[in-house]
């Protein structure tokens, strides 16, 4: 009995936290581009 499920479950765990990092760090350098971009035309 081999804890495949458990195995397959855990990797795609760690998918969808690298996911949501890459997620969040996109969020980031849009508003910190829209930031700077709203400050040049200001």
């Amino acid at each position: 009995m081999r804890p495949k499920p458990y195995r397959t479950d855990r990797k795609w765990n760690g998918v969808a936290k690298a996911f949501t990092w890459v997620l969040l760090a996109i969020f980031v350098l849009t508003s910190v581009g829209v930031a700077l971009v709203v400050v040049s035309v200001h």
